[in-house]
């Protein structure tokens, strides 16, 4: 018995040791807070004087139910602490001090004391310290009426049978939280409770605190396993990463953690001890952060240029009378003429044509003359904006019919659908963003380029109809598949895929055409030649606050500075003099001006 009342004895002495010292430590926090000016509070509510004293001093000061209609009529002299502040108030106003948790509570002498059967709490918005105001709780399944939290986000239910219940916590704006706790009769119950803010698409924004903030994890409960560890369940909610591309990475890292991915709700859910638990959390934190932008300005050229140079004589003999060639002489000056590959231009001719053996036999020659070229450029610029380490595509193409495919029912109806082939400009771009050892940011890209055109050939003489089929025509494509590196900002030029097709046909009577000073008389020489390049100049940058309203800078993208016409064919004409070349040798203004 003696013993039994020694165990009693000691439990009751560190039960009011603890007490005093937290008492102790009460007095000592509110003795620090001191306001060196007078407070007149006459005519104001006490809750609305709890408020002021609770925002100016950083201790949480609120009364119950018992003292809404309280009114004060009190004047403080300077330099009071907030502990002799309070001690006046309760003098004053007949009214006991409790510390719940670390708020100080203020109730009427005459009714029960709070914090017998009595729940406190907070409620906070997720990501910051303040609580916040108008929080609507309520206890299910208890009896009690709703209320809404004052100040710094407190509530307070009196007279809260003990057992276990549901808390609701709704505002506006946020999401609806439910929190299982139980309440303990006896002694004092404290509950904080975090709300998560809804945010509309695109209202998050850089700068605020939930965008540094990153994910925001929850834990929504613990159970044993089978050898007594203790396996906590935590919800995350990523703010920028991907669920899928984070639970991978998290998988290979952390074998210990179990982990799902909820795309739809942009959310992660982890299961595991706390001790590996903690470092998932900080690594999924480091993963979620804002992905970077890269906006990507292009030109591409398709350049072909087309030559076609004749001059001679041909010389005809019939002897059956049947030339085309009449007696007298004809010519022509600039007229049409239709070359393979020119299309449409204009061509010289003198002919001279006589008869004799009594107009059996003609004799006719045609001096030609013609020089024609063509100059086709198909420039395209795209810009565009992709995330870091995606994928864009750029297209702009043409289709045409390349034949037709027929289908026949069970009725012997026929169904005729056509076939489409497309070609044109096909551009895609992947950038890969590189932080550098001095913190410059470089960017990896790779291009994929394709460059395609149909060379369509006519269906008749008389008809302009082209086709691409088994019939004729053809389709030419050249491609470029690059990886290069490139600042931030800075352009650069890829070189030219090249392609020349010299041909020189000459046509001349024999040993006649090879006569010195006489022989060009005999001879007739033809020069085709075709060149086509691509060019591609690009210019990367990654999107910041300072750039990401800035328009498209076309400066430096002009045609005359990134293709000049190689002068290859020119040098290769043996009929007609070279002419030098002019700074603008396409002929055509830019199309970007500087």
């Amino acid at each position: 018995m003696k013993r039994r009342e020694f165990l009693l004895t000691i439990m009751m002495f560190f039960l009011v040791t603890s007490f005093a010292y937290s008492d102790a430590r009460l007095d000592a926090r509110l003795s620090r807070v001191r306001y060196s000016k007078e407070m007149d509070f006459k005519n104001v509510m006490l809750p609305d004087a709890l408020s002021i004293l609770s925002k100016t001093s950083g201790v949480t000061v609120v009364g119950d139910s018992s003292t809404t209609g309280v009114v004060l009529d009190l004047y403080l002299g300077k330099n009071k602490t907030l502990k002799e502040i309070i001690d006046t108030l309760k003098v004053t106003n007949n009214l006991k001090m409790k510390v719940v948790g670390d708020v100080v509570v203020l109730s009427k002498m005459t009714g029960d004391m709070t914090g017998d059967n009595t729940l406190v709490g907070t409620i906070k918005s997720s990501g910051y310290e303040e609580g916040l105001d108008g929080v609507k709780v309520t206890l299910l399944n208890s009896g009690l009426n709703p209320i809404y939290t004052q100040f710094n986000g407190i509530f307070i239910m009196e007279n809260v049978n003990p057992g276990v219940y549901i808390l609701k916590a709704e505002k506006n704006g946020y999401e609806t939280e439910g929190e299982l706790f139980e309440v303990k009769g006896g002694q004092n119950n404290f509950l904080e409770i975090s709300l998560d803010k809804i945010y509309k698409e695109g209202e998050v924004k850089e700068g605020t605190a939930d965008y540094q903030k990153g994910p925001n994890d929850r834990m929504l409960g613990s159970i044993r396993d089978d050898s007594g560890s203790e396996l906590m369940t935590t919800r995350v909610t990523l703010r920028h990463a991907l669920p899928d591309d984070v639970k991978t990475v998290v998988e290979s890292a952390m074998r210990e953690v179990e982990v799902s991915s909820f795309p739809k709700l942009n959310m992660i859910i982890l299961k595991g001890t706390s001790s590996n638990i903690l470092p998932a959390k900080k690594l999924i934190e480091d993963l979620d952060l804002p992905q970077k932008q890269v906006r990507i300005t292009a030109q591409v050229l398709d350049v072909k240029d087309n030559l076609f140079e004749t001059l001679g004589f041909d010389w005809a003999y019939d002897s059956n009378g049947t030339s085309t060639y009449t007696d007298g002489t004809s010519g022509t000056f600039l007229g049409t003429s239709t070359d393979v590959g020119i299309g449409t231009g204009y061509s010289s001719a003198i002919e001279f044509a006589q008869s004799f053996n009594g107009g059996d036999d003609v004799l006719g020659v045609s001096i030609n003359m013609l020089q024609s070229d063509q100059d086709m450029i198909i420039s395209a610029v795209p810009s565009v904006v992709v995330l870091n380490g995606e994928e864009a595509e750029f297209s702009t193409t043409e289709e045409v019919i390349v034949g037709y495919e027929e289908e026949e029912d069970d009725d012997g109806n026929t169904t005729t659908t056509p076939m489409f082939e497309e070609a044109g400009l096909v551009f895609n771009v992947k950038p890969i963003i590189r932080t550098g050892a001095d913190g410059g940011d470089t960017i990896l890209l790779t291009l994929s380029t394709e460059v395609s055109n149909f060379n369509l050939v006519s269906t008749s003489a008389d008809s302009d109809a082209t086709t691409y089929n088994e019939d004729g025509g053809s389709k030419a494509s050249r491609n470029i598949d690059t990886t290069v590196s490139v600042k931030s900002g800075e352009s650069l030029f890829i070189g030219g895929m090249k392609r020349a097709d010299v041909s020189n046909v000459t046509s001349k009577i024999p040993l006649l055409g090879d006569l010195p000073f006489v022989g060009f008389l005999f001879r007739n020489e033809a020069v085709e030649s075709e060149l086509r390049d691509i060019y591609i100049k690009i210019r990367a940058e990654i999107i910041t606050d300072e750039n990401r309203e800035d328009q498209i800078d076309l400066k430096g993208f002009n045609r005359a500075e990134i293709h000049t016409m190689d002068s290859d064919i020119l040098d290769h004409r043996n009929i007609y003099p070279a002419v030098p070349e002019t700074p603008q040798i396409l002929g055509s203004p830019n199309i970007f001006n500087d």
